[in-house]
């Protein structure tokens, strides 16, 4: 047991030493730098990739198949007394009589909002509308 707690120590220090050489080397050669930072963009998008195609051939990943999600017990439950609101006959309204007021109509909804005040075809006197006929354009005349 000794020499085996021995042996894996020595890997242990020259793992230690060869990750610091590594280190050393990737911290001041700039080329080395950049072949590491696309072999891991590359190493992303393979594996982005393959979980992409497996979500979309298998339905994703089932990270707890044929489970069922336990009921939660309420944390406080408060009983309350209801008692059903009392209805009570309301009063009739007061018949309307011949007293109430009349209402004008002639108003449009334009005028009552303050919109342009142009002259309606409701608007137009009678007699400007008499004064031309359909007889009077048949025969390619207009006064």
């Amino acid at each position: 047991m000794h020499q085996h707690l021995r042996t894996a120590l020595i890997y242990a220090r020259l793992a230690r030493r060869k990750g610091g050489q590594v280190y050393r080397a990737v911290r001041t050669d700039a080329a080395v730098r950049e072949r590491i930072a696309c072999v891991g963009a590359f190493a992303f998008i393979f594996t982005f990739f393959v979980g992409s195609v497996d979500a979309i051939v298998t339905g994703a990943a089932d990270w707890n198949p044929g489970a069922e999600a336990a009921e939660m017990p309420a944390a406080y439950t408060q009983l309350v007394d209801y008692t059903p609101p009392q209805f009570t006959d309301a009063e009739a309204p007061p018949e309307a009589g011949e007293a109430s007021e009349l209402v004008d109509y002639s108003f449009t909804t334009e005028v009552l909002l303050g919109g342009p005040e142009t002259v309606l075809a409701s608007d137009v006197e009678p007699e400007v509308a008499t004064t031309t006929s359909a007889a009077t354009f048949s025969k390619g005349k207009s006064s």
